[in-house]
Formats: C-alpha cells, structure tokens, sequence
C-alpha cells in the first residue's frame, strides 16, 4: 500500500485523481483516464469492490462505520 501511495503522490500525472479524493468515482475515472490501468473496465470493478458487501463487513470488523 506504501508503494502504491508514493506512486500516486509522487507522480504529477495523478493530480487530478488526487484533487477528488473526497469522490471515489470521479478518482477512479481520473487514474483511468490518465493511464493508472490499461483494463477499460478498471473503474467499474474497482468501483465494484469498493460499494460491495465484503468491503462494507470487512471495515465493520474493524470498526469502522462503513462507506458513505
């Protein structure tokens, strides 16, 4: 996860993804746009896996209230 946050914050071309964070969907399509992941369904499952039941349990578990 370090890596993957270094990359992200180190690299200009994630500014805009950056600047949403507070919107999952739009930072999703902003690391697709500028070529985060080649997959052209990369947003949907992420998207996917961040609105599911076992993300939801799992923050549950670990007291966490869940996403909004």
């Amino acid at each position: 996860f370090n890596d993957y946050v270094s990359l992200i914050k180190g690299n200009e071309r994630y500014e805009a993804a950056l600047a949403n964070t507070g919107n999952p969907e739009r930072y999703v399509d902003e690391l697709h746009r500028v070529g985060y992941a080649t997959d052209p369904g990369y947003a949907s499952k992420i998207l996917a896996i961040y609105r599911g039941d076992e993300l939801q349990q799992a923050l549950e578990r670990n007291g966490f209230s869940g996403i909004d």
